[in-house]
């Protein structure tokens, strides 16, 4: 069987590995494969709102490439800016421009309310933006196409299921994943579609669950925080104006993204609880549930008048210490995978793909082996500091957030209210979810 070379091999093509093929695609003359066990007719659709909506309490994923399912991403404005660069037309694509960051903890004074003009270094101009929020289907179909008129080859449904590393590449055998082993004969086996590729680098962009991580025998490092987030959109009284909420809660943090519609008023909505309770609340008749989430956020967008189906899924600090290794490199959520919190995940990601740019740019070769040590070593070093303080910030949030210990509770008053008056530390803070470093 013959052997296919490429220079680098993406295994993962979801929401990273696209935008990581096309960056690469776009600013190298590297050949570059993807290799995604999803069929490419996977993505889910957007959540619809619907005054008479059914209750559907499935996980996001089971049916959709887990990549591209229900939710939203928000990123931030650095990350908007920086897949631009890359090459990607993001203007082509809906979203809603973020303006305004409204942060408070229900029945309590402390709040903090953030805005583009807030962030260091920026103009006072009412349309700047804190960032974008994007539907991840809308995403999904988007980089699928643009990777479809790329010269990227995208090796779908197939997955990695051997390899072998060497000192100047890597040998990778790809297995068709639509054909199941328990439903194969040994003959129906040995007739499975089979490839065999080489690369002189590969990047793991499978996600927190990659199983090319384990092939590579990188460990990782699994916190599961006992909650589940609960993701729907919901249609409000009022317009939302750009404006995004994170809301501390007895149930737990409820954050409210603002989605482009053409009244104004519809939502995406991330509600984190304990994993027991997610399921209750999951399973609420539509009324009861937005009575619920009405008493908890209160009535700053009026009333919440209809939701979508809710779905949910598990929450955990996924963390891959050698995140850089001899001819592979893990990004995205193969490297480090979020509590939704402070809506981190993507926009790490997108700083991993730009930080490999740097490197190779970085090199004295035209065009450089790109899975060298020096690369490699160069990459885990540019990005060490960034995922470290991320991590331990957004770890940091869940635990104090999620606290419903009195001390905690007036501490972080305390603190929200201090920051709304401090306008260095506030600045600060606004710059941060910009997704400036």
């Amino acid at each position: 069987m013959t052997k296919q070379s490429y220079d680098i091999v993406i295994a993962g093509g979801g929401i990273v590995g696209c935008a990581a093929a096309l960056a690469l695609s776009n600013h190298t003359g590297y050949s570059i494969a993807v290799v995604e066990a999803f069929a490419q007719d996977t993505q889910a659709k957007p959540l619809e709102v619907s005054s008479n909506s059914k209750v559907e309490t499935s996980s996001t994923g089971n049916q959709t490439h887990p990549s591209f399912d229900t939710r939203v991403v928000a990123l931030a404005q650095e990350s908007y800016q920086q897949l631009l660069a890359f090459g990607i037309d993001m203007d082509t694509i809906t979203s809603c421009p973020i303006k305004h960051i409204h942060v408070s903890d229900r029945g309590h004074l402390g709040q903090v309310q953030l805005k583009a003009q807030n962030a260091i270094g920026a103009l006072n101009n009412d349309e700047a933006s804190m960032g974008h929020v994007v539907s991840l289907a809308d995403m999904g179909t988007h980089l699928l196409k643009l990777i479809e008129s790329s010269r990227v080859d995208y090796l779908s449904p197939f997955k990695i299921t051997e390899l072998e590393r060497g000192e100047s590449s890597t040998s990778l055998t790809l297995i068709n994943s639509s054909f199941e082993d328990f439903d194969n004969t040994p003959e129906q086996k040995a007739s499975k579609q089979t490839l065999l590729l080489e690369a002189k680098l590969v990047i793991v962009a499978e996600g927190a669950q990659s199983p090319t991580r384990g092939l590579f025998k990188l460990s990782h490092e699994v916190d599961a925080y006992q909650q589940s987030a609960i993701i729907a959109n919901v249609l409000c009284q009022r317009s939302h104006h750009n404006r995004a909420f994170e809301r501390f809660t007895s149930q737990g943090p409820i954050a409210l993204l603002p989605m482009q519609t053409e009244g104004g008023n519809q939502m995406s909505l991330v509600w984190t609880a304990q994993t027991e309770n997610a399921k209750q609340i999951t399973a609420l008749s539509d009324k009861a549930f937005l009575l619920e989430l009405q008493g908890l956020f209160g009535d700053k967008l009026g009333k919440i008048v209809a939701t979508s189906p809710r779905h949910s899924y598990p929450l955990m600090l996924v963390k891959t210490p050698i995140f850089a290794s001899h001819r592979v490199i893990c990004m995205g959520n193969a490297a480090q995978s979020l509590h939704p919190i402070a809506g981190q995940g993507f926009n790490l990601g997108v700083r991993d793909i730009d930080g490999y740019l740097q490197c190779i740019q970085k090199q004295d070769a035209i065009p450089p082996d790109p899975g060298t040590f020096e690369i490699t070593h160069s990459y885990k070093q540019l990005r060490e500091k960034d995922k470290s303080s991320v991590i331990q910030a957004t770890d940091g949030l869940v635990r104090i957030f999620s606290n419903q210990h009195f001390p905690f509770v007036v501490g972080r008053n305390i603190s929200l209210f201090a920051l709304n008056h401090a306008p260095v530390f506030k600045d600060k803070l606004a710059s941060f979810a910009m997704g400036k470093r």
